[in-house]
């Protein structure tokens, strides 16, 4: 029989070293969601599933050789960024913004509402 053990370990005096990548990670999640609430009515002909959602958004979002120009350019304030980063950041946004729009338009659409919320899910 085998014998697994886990146990975790807290970082203690070098959790600093962290502060600047989660500052580009929200960076760029708000970046995702200022371009999900812009361009929102995109995502409704899209198939409901993460990976529709994710593929849609860097197509919108990340030119390629096949794609030089896009409407909103996340390299231009982003360079380098690992995709596994991006494409998380993008699902956390798409997340958010598509909460946001079922609240507003299915359970409260009222226009004061609309506005607390916006507020509610950013950064």
């Amino acid at each position: 029989m085998n014998i697994i053990s886990t146990y975790s370990v807290k970082i203690k005096d070098h959790n600093q070293i962290f502060r600047e990548t989660v500052r580009i990670y929200r960076s760029a999640v708000s970046f995702f969601i200022d371009v999900g609430l812009k361009e929102w009515d995109a995502f409704k002909d899209v198939a409901s599933n993460q990976n529709a959602y994710v593929r849609q958004m860097e197509v919108m979002t990340i030119p390629t050789a096949g794609r030089e120009t896009v409407k909103h350019d996340f390299t231009e304030r982003f360079p380098g960024m690992p995709n596994y980063l991006r494409r998380a950041a993008i699902a956390e946004a798409i997340g958010r913004v598509s909460s946001h729009e079922t609240l507003t338009t299915r359970i409260f659409p009222f226009p004061s509402l609309s506005c607390r919320l916006r507020q509610l899910f950013r950064f």
